[in-house]
């Protein structure tokens, strides 16, 4: 079993030597899947639904293409990868890849709602369920403050809330390789979830310290994002306020198709396609384990 640091090495070099045949799919994908989900969380908040953003997971599939070109990069046959077809792949191939990637999300997302709603319930807190929901779902806590500042759940409800993002991220790590599987080994929501769990079971922590590795370069990521978007807000504001009768709607769909696209490319060019290609590392090697 290769090291973090060894895992990490053999990434950049996946990437120099595949990077130019992936890295458009990435971009792809990305892009379109932050344009829907910000798409749905704009809808959301506008139409005052706030669960719709856990529509989108329904577009979890769309990662399929990435996460195939990666399985050919380590096989180095990047070559293959084509990005149109790679990047569709998650639709053209969406109801084989509904339970296994749609699913998981579904059902961290349905163990974590059971907690927080089963513990509103016996606490006779039912009345604020849903706002309690949202914040374990999204972390956003600001939901739970009240303009004064004071908390509008009892410490308790707070815990329970902080368990379930625990929760929800401890299944997530174990679960993470479930797409791997689902893919190179054509397996359902079920086995692909078991293989994950079965092996990760002992090198859990190898996995989250790789995560963490690629830490800073997302926070990098999100710093430069954030800049981007206040950005072109600030210009489409602008522009909205001195064209008269400017389609609002149609400008707000544009505004968030070009920051999905420049957040896209940030985070490929500065982590993204490294940080995936080193979790199919990782996927490798664990599946190596056991033969």
């Amino acid at each position: 079993m290769k090291s973090v640091k060894e895992i990490r090495e053999e990434a950049k070099m996946l990437y120099t030597k595949s990077s130019h045949y992936i890295v458009a799919t990435f971009i792809s994908v990305g892009t379109l899947m932050t344009f829907v989900q910000t798409l749905f969380g704009v809808l959301g908040k506008s139409f005052s639904i706030p669960y719709l953003f856990l529509a989108s997971v329904i577009f979890a599939p769309m990662q399929y293409g990435t996460v195939k070109a990666c399985l050919l990069a380590y096989d180095h046959e990047a070559k293959q990868v084509k990005t149109v077809p790679y990047t569709l792949m998650g639709f053209t191939k969406y109801f084989k890849a509904f339970m296994p990637f749609v699913g998981r999300a579904a059902l961290i997302y349905a163990v974590q709602a059971v907690l927080v709603i089963a513990f509103c319930y016996l606490s006779g807190q039912v009345a604020i369920s849903s706002v309690c929901l949202e914040a374990a779902l999204t972390g956003d806590f600001a939901l739970l403050v009240n303009p004064n500042g004071s908390f509008i759940v009892t410490t308790g409800t707070v815990f329970i809330i902080i368990a379930s993002i625990i929760v929800g991220f401890l299944l997530e790590a174990y679960f993470s390789l479930s797409y791997f599987y689902a893919i190179e080994y054509n397996q359902g929501l079920v086995q692909s979830l078991k293989s994950s769990y079965q092996h990760l079971k002992g090198f859990l922590w190898d996995y989250i310290w790789l995560r963490i590795t690629y830490l800073p370069y997302a926070i990098a990521t999100a710093v430069v994002a954030g800049v981007v978007t206040k950005g072109f807000t600030t210009m489409f504001q602008q522009m909205i306020s001195i064209i008269p009768n400017v389609p609002i709607l149609l400008f707000n769909i544009l505004l968030i198709a070009i920051v999905s696209f420049v957040n896209s490319l940030v985070s490929v060019m500065i982590y993204k396609v490294k940080e995936d290609l080193a979790l199919t590392i990782l996927y490798k090697e664990l599946d190596s384990v056991e033969e």
